[in-house]
């Protein structure tokens, strides 16, 4: 008889554990179909944020060719742009046709005393 009332309490302990593991499954599910509806939602809103940004853009590239204003070098569709924040680092980096550490022109001798630019932007 004792052995018949241990069964009948490890069954039931059996299925109330099956019972909270149906919940929390459904409730799982439940999460993973709203992260997934989330993520869907995201995707798409970034999506129509993207098509209208480009539609903007179009639309900037519309009026100039309208107006006959001719577009600053750089600033064309697929072109390279630079923001005004690290505008100066390229002109640091090089364009102005620096003189390289192996190219000794007539200013060879001042250019290794001075501190070379990192191209980082940083604080001191």
């Amino acid at each position: 008889m004792d052995d018949l009332n241990k069964s009948r309490d490890k069954i039931s302990n059996l299925l109330a554990t099956i019972d909270d593991l149906q919940s929390s499954d459904s409730t799982n599910q439940l999460a993973a179909k709203r992260a997934e509806r989330e993520l869907r939602e995201e995707r798409e809103k970034n999506l129509r944020l993207e098509r209208e940004l480009e539609g903007w853009k179009n639309l900037g590239a519309q009026r100039h060719s309208a107006l006959g204003v001719p577009r600053a070098p750089g600033s064309e569709a697929g072109g390279e742009t630079r923001s005004r924040r690290g505008s100066s680092i390229g002109l640091l980096m090089g364009e102005m046709g620096e003189v390289g550490p192996n190219d000794k022109g007539k200013f060879g001798s001042l250019r290794s005393g001075l501190r070379r630019v990192s191209g980082q932007k940083g604080f001191l």
